[in-house]
């Protein structure tokens, strides 16, 4: 690339530009290439999130999931430990000082019983891993401070 350089209005010159003052720009080729890629797993990705939003809607609607209990689930379960241990402390005493615990009180708990009935968690678990091969159990803890 050369710019031009005016010595007075008639006549002009050109120099080299320095490799400093040189930007590189993507072909047109790789651009779209990348640009298909990145359409192809676009698609890719909704249709696994399509099928996870299917899954989670039947397990609200038969199973009693508590959507949005289970996307805080969702995001804690993505943290190291010592962010997770940091994050329940942190929760807990926010419960203590905010009074939503005492707000809470005033209302009769929920018991939690059983799956629906018949339902065993060997089934539930054989039904989880057999439907979709993209949506796996959440791993067990693996660190002491998930004892």
């Amino acid at each position: 690339m050369a710019r031009r350089k005016k010595d007075d209005e008639t006549e002009t010159e050109t120099e080299a530009a320095k490799p400093s003052e040189v930007r590189k720009v993507i072909t047109q080729a790789r651009l779209r290439s990348l640009m298909s890629k990145a359409r192809s797993a676009e698609k890719d990705m909704g249709e696994i999130n399509g099928g996870l939003r299917e899954e989670i809607a039947q397990a609200v609607e038969k199973h009693g999931l508590h959507k949005k209990v289970f996307s805080t689930i969702r995001a804690l379960d993505k943290m190291k430990p010592e962010k997770l241990r940091e994050w329940l402390d942190t929760f807990e005493h926010y419960l203590d000082i905010s009074g939503l615990e005492k707000r809470a009180e005033s209302v009769q708990p929920m018991e939690f019983g059983e799956g629906e009935e018949g339902e065993t968690a060997e089934e539930d678990a054989g039904a989880e891993q057999g439907h979709r091969r993209n949506v796996r159990a959440f791993p067990p803890p693996g660190s002491v401070a998930a004892e």
